[in-house]
């Protein structure tokens, strides 16, 4: 849901703007984006507590390298030993697109983390769940596509 728009001097070959839909944003999905937002900002602090506040109890992860993380422990196990690798050099998801429907939520887009000088992309689907203190991940599934040198 996306329109575009010329730059302000009309004049040809100007740049051309993507601009978000001029649509009300519910507020479930703005939720669920501020809820990435602030994942992201805790992975790139390397928050082993905020970036585990954002998963439900029962909530997992499918890595890229098929590496399953089941519960809250596996998670802060995971994150925690992610964070003291020196190889370690960064992760981030780029929300795409949401879809809400009740208590349930999809939230798809792409992501891409470094290692050792390796840049590793792909593609994610989440789903979230909204509990009493907000919404939840749920589960995260992430697939790899593209690995080169950075």
């Amino acid at each position: 849901m996306y329109r575009f728009r010329m730059n302000d001097d009309k004049q040809p070959n100007t740049k051309i703007e993507i601009m978000e839909d001029d649509r009300e944003i519910p507020p479930d999905e703005l939720a669920i984006k501020a809820l990435r937002t602030r994942s992201n900002a805790a992975i790139t602090r390397r928050d082993v507590c905020e970036v585990v506040a954002a998963f439900h109890a029962k909530g997992c992860i499918f890595a890229a390298d098929g590496q399953l993380m089941d519960g809250v422990a596996a998670l802060r196990h995971y994150f925690a030993h992610s964070f003291q690798d020196p190889g370690f050099q960064g992760a981030q998801r780029s929300l795409v697109s949401v879809e809400v429907s009740g208590s349930n939520a999809a939230e798809m887009g792409s992501w891409e983390a470094c290692w050792n000088g390796v840049s590793l992309r792909g593609k994610y689907l989440a789903r979230l769940r909204k509990e009493t203190e907000g919404w939840r991940v749920l589960a995260e599934l992430y697939v790899p596509l593209l690995s080169d040198s950075a």
